[in-house]
């Protein structure tokens, strides 16, 4: 794996109000959540942003409790709708209201237009990764 620098816009922290729309468990361990900015579950491409939730790093790495707080909370909010397996499959959901808080990212694996089911594809490579903070609204 490739190791860069993160820019100085992936030095921001952000907390957003989004409706999680679908999610699957990726085989890096992360959950992957399609999140809009609208309510509905055809929303515009350009209103959606993939969110990941991390896979965990070996105990005693910093800010490890964050990212386990982050999953016990993606656990019990989606968690059997979602499986928690490895799946190529997006669940798709009823939209969902959250308040994430997490880091700005530019995935260079994941470009605009490819990643998630069907319509709900993001159109930019931004993603919020890792997510630290994750609320029902």
């Amino acid at each position: 794996a490739c190791a860069f620098a993160r820019t100085r816009e992936e030095q921001q922290n952000v907390n957003v109000d989004g409706w999680v729309l679908a999610a699957t468990k990726e085989s890096d361990n992360d959950f992957h959540m399609i999140v809009s900015a609208e309510t509905r579950a055809d929303s515009d491409a350009t209103q959606l942003i993939i969110v990941e939730v991390s896979g965990l790093p070996p105990d005693g790495t910093p800010g490890r409790a964050a990212l386990v707080r982050a999953r016990k909370q993606f656990r019990a909010l989606f968690v059997p709708a979602v499986k928690d397996k490895v799946s190529k499959k997006y669940t798709t959901m009823t939209p969902f209201h959250v308040r994430i808080t997490g880091s700005l990212f530019f995935d260079v694996d994941h470009a605009g237009g490819i990643v998630g089911p069907g319509a709900l594809k993001p159109v930019s490579s931004w993603e919020i990764h890792p997510v630290t903070n994750l609320e029902a609204l």
